[in-house]
């Protein structure tokens, strides 16, 4: 286990110094990319699956991870002391990082996550659309809880990075809150919401509700810039939305892979006392956001 942290270290530093002497495109325009979606919210939220069906749209590009890389350089780091030049050597890593990879937090090209290695279809895919040669009009970047962090400690940046970019929008997916809870305990990712190892699934719970409200009050505030899309609400007018929120057009071929992939391969048991716990939580704190809240009660129900 030491010897296998060590190697994982040692690779990572040798990963940030190569980013650093390479990890810019300087032939790439990031004039050319429209928008910037951020996927944000808790981890397992089905994030690696609307990151995968999007990485086989004709015209967007994502990234996988690869956050430990953005914030310990400066200069790619847009989130912190916004610029517009930060933004665009963002974006030039971004079209770096893509065009290799690696499985966990290092990320880089979404080929490499778990989801694509499992699945034969979406590999062929991918396979197919990198041959064709289409340009990407919209980048998508995968790291949701470590930027929601971000965002949560440092609401005057991110206040500034809204104000001076208009091309930053917000992917929120919403999975049934007690399996996100209970998927993000088991594969250890609570450690990411900084509540120490000892979180039960009450206290990480209110974490994550609290993500909900912030990000529910953003888009009360930008209401084009935040798209909420529900785990039991995946539809054609759905997809298409999401296609209108990326400002790509809805591919046809692409739209029936979509919803051919679509399921959810993990539920949780969950005991009627977790059942009634945060039940009686969607009800006394989202009364502010009544479709929202109608939404979650919804997908609470399928578990009874």
């Amino acid at each position: 286990m030491i010897a296998k942290r060590y190697i994982k270290r040692v690779s990572l530093f040798f990963i940030l110094i190569k980013d650093r002497l390479f990890g810019s495109n300087k032939k790439f325009d990031p004039n050319t990319i429209n928008n910037l979606i951020l996927i944000v919210g808790p981890y397992r939220n089905l994030t690696t699956y609307f990151a995968s069906i999007l990485s086989i749209h004709p015209n967007i590009s994502v990234l996988n991870h690869a956050g430990i890389r953005v914030f310990k350089n400066a200069n790619i780091n847009f989130l912190r002391n916004y610029s517009l030049t930060k933004y665009h050597n963002f974006l030039r890593f971004f079209d770096y990082a893509i065009k290799s990879g690696h499985q966990g937090m290092r990320g880089g090209s979404i080929q490499y996550s778990h989801a694509f290695k499992s699945n034969e279809k979406l590999q062929h895919l991918f396979q197919q659309k990198s041959e064709q040669q289409n340009s990407s009009s919209s980048f998508v970047w995968k790291e949701s809880q470590m930027v929601s962090n971000h965002f949560l400690e440092n609401p005057t940046e991110f206040q500034k990075i809204l104000d001076q970019n208009k091309a930053i929008k917000f992917l929120f997916p919403i999975r049934h809150p007690l399996d996100c809870v209970k998927s993000n305990l088991v594969t250890n990712k609570h450690q990411f919401f900084k509540l120490g190892h000892d979180a039960g699934v009450d206290k990480l719970m209110d974490v994550i509700f609290e993500e909900y409200l912030f990000f529910l009050q953003l888009k009360k505030q930008h209401t084009q810039r935040v798209f909420f899309i529900f785990e039991h609400k995946i539809s054609e007018t759905t997809i298409t939305n999401l296609c209108n929120f990326c400002n790509v057009t809805t591919d046809d071929s692409w739209l029936k892979t979509t919803l051919e992939e679509y399921r959810i391969n993990k539920h949780y048991e969950h005991s009627s006392s977790e059942l009634e716990t945060t039940t009686t939580k969607i009800k006394s704190l989202f009364t502010d956001y009544p479709n929202f809240q109608k939404e979650l009660l919804l997908l609470m129900e399928k578990s009874n």
